[in-house]
């Protein structure tokens, strides 16, 4: 168990938070239950929505979103503080700002093309909606254009220094409520890359295995591809310094050196060297990890 100053170094000298908002369009808006239902019940009783747009532009909006969740949880950790929230190894900081300023980039484009759309995408919508058609449900440009957007803020925590000053009751009490929430989530950190590992582990060896009927699985290059992914990154995530873990790491990373899914694919002799040595791997990760819930810290909160 380190001590406060010892635990808020260890995280806060080697990760950081980031605080991720995705911004977008609102689609859906409240209708009047009483011009709806046809139903004997209290209007008040009942709420009723219509979506007031369905077009590819604002998808492929959802899909970048959707794809920058993705890349963002391979490099990061949950910070177990708020919705929103990622822990950030100092490491791969220059690696998640760039995905981010990527990001930008690319909706603002996305937003271009689907604002040069968006008088043809609402004419089409007021043929559907028909008698539930509003032209009020729908913003002008500017306000559109605002609406969508990434709003983030990177964000580090110290000790409360100042108490020192007013109150040494205050200062250890603090101490002593921020050593046990960092301790805590160093520990949630080795329990999630534990978790993550052995769901990657499982699924390779599972897609190695053969089916049923004796048949060879449809291998994926993303089986592959997102273990070495991991495997990769885990130094740099490695924030809680689970050494158990890193041995497996490193061992997963000896039974896969040379490997690729064309040979997964192609040479059953390379297949199964490599789903007998996973699978050794996965039965140590079985017997290592314990589930536990992640728990959401608050460092602001009241003693």
């Amino acid at each position: 168990m380190l001590n406060a100053e010892s635990a808020f170094g260890s995280l806060w000298k080697n990760a950081f938070c980031l605080m991720l908002t995705y911004r977008k369009l609102g689609i859906h808006r409240r209708m009047d239950s009483a011009t709806v239902l046809s139903i004997d019940t209290e209007p008040s009783r009942v709420r009723v929505t219509k979506s007031i747009l369905s077009c590819p532009e604002y998808m492929a909006i959802t899909r970048l979103y959707s794809r920058v969740r993705t890349k963002l949880e391979k490099l990061t950790l949950p910070a177990g503080l708020r919705s929103g929230m990622y822990l950030i190894p100092v490491a791969l900081a220059a690696e998640v700002d760039t995905i981010i300023a990527n990001a930008e980039e690319e909706l603002r484009q996305l937003v271009d093309v689907f604002l040069a759309q968006y008088d043809t995408r609402i004419a089409e919508e007021a043929a559907r909606l028909k008698s539930a058609y509003r032209t009020s449900d729908y913003p002008d440009p500017d306000t559109v254009r605002a609406a969508f957007g990434l709003t983030y803020s990177y964000i580090t925590f110290d000790l409360p220094g100042t108490l020192e000053t007013i109150s040494a009751t205050m200062l250890k009490r603090e101490e002593r409520r921020s050593m046990e929430k960092v301790n805590n989530m160093l520990e949630d950190v080795n329990t999630y890359l534990r978790e993550a590992m052995r769901s990657l582990v499982n699924h390779l060896v599972d897609r190695l295995s053969p089916s049923d009927t004796g048949k060879s699985k449809t291998f994926k290059s993303s089986t592959l591809t997102n273990l070495l992914e991991f495997l990769n990154t885990f130094e740099a995530r490695n924030l809680g310094n689970d050494v158990e873990l890193a041995q497996l790491v490193s061992s997963a990373k000896n039974v896969l050196s040379g490997v690729n899914s064309q040979l997964l694919r192609s040479d059953q002799s390379i297949a199964g060297v490599v789903q007998t040595g996973m699978g050794t791997i996965k039965d140590q990760l079985d017997s290592l990890l314990v589930k536990r819930p992640v728990r959401l810290y608050n460092f602001d909160e009241a003693a």
